[in-house]
């Protein structure tokens, strides 16, 4: 499960390595873990692309993706790729898939003696839909890092309120009525865990060479795209 950041630092590090890179830096056994946190991930959100768009034309959105992860992934080097690449890892995959489908249709096209029409997907709702399949998929992650942590840290209290607060939706008052911590109380330990979430989702999302300013927005639509609210206060 992804480590986060020490619960300690307010700030974020943004050039800091991402969980990713961590574990692409640690040879066979984290390239595996990156591998296996890759399609936990994206595996939906790609099969919802492929389905709203154009490429289900070429091959089945199931077979796609799954031999699209099984030839990229499969390569040492494939995920080393995005991280010089700068792209957010979304980015980067997608167009991975676009690419992968258009090499089985020539493929295709080859073995049947026909010719090859390129396709072009359509790039509109299927790519909210695509990013809103992602948002879901990241916060979830996330969220489950931050309450296993918490959890480990005998801060098991802390992962309750937030779970009250941030995904029930409860107010301090109806948290203080409900569990007996008094409503100061328990924002302070919700901001806490709250503030161990962010670092765990910033770590999720960042990529090499990204600004502040670029994680915050990416931040700000996945949050958006997942329906979550910010209790950054």
């Amino acid at each position: 499960m992804i480590d986060p950041s020490s619960p300690q630092s307010d700030v974020f590090p943004v050039t800091a390595a991402t969980w990713l890179g961590d574990r692409l830096a640690c040879g066979d056994g984290g390239r595996d873990d990156a591998v296996i946190h890759v399609m936990r991930i994206y595996r939906e959100p790609l099969l919802i692309y492929a389905k709203g768009s154009s490429l289900r034309t070429i091959q089945d959105p199931e077979e796609l993706v799954h031999g699209f992860f099984a030839d990229r992934l499969s390569r040492v080097d494939y995920l080393d790729k995005w991280r010089r690449s700068g792209l957010p890892l979304r980015r980067w995959l997608i167009n991975g898939l676009i690419f992968f489908a258009r090499e089985q249709g020539r493929h295709a096209a080859r073995n049947s003696g026909g010719v090859n029409t390129p396709v072009e997907p359509n790039l509109d709702e299927t790519v909210g839909q695509y990013t809103r399949s992602i948002a879901r998929a990241v916060v979830a992650e996330a969220l489950t890092a931050t309450i296993e942590a918490l959890s480990s840290e005998g801060r098991g209290e802390h992962a309750r309120l937030f779970v009250l607060h941030y995904i029930r939706g409860m107010s301090y008052d109806q948290i203080s009525e409900s569990g007996g911590v008094e409503p100061r109380r328990a924002a302070v330990m919700v901001r806490t865990a709250t503030r161990r979430f962010r670092i765990t989702l910033r770590g999720l999302i960042a990529w090499p060479g990204a600004t502040d300013e670029d994680i915050e927005t990416e931040l700000s639509s996945l949050l958006n795209n997942c329906g979550a609210q910010r209790h950054d206060q």
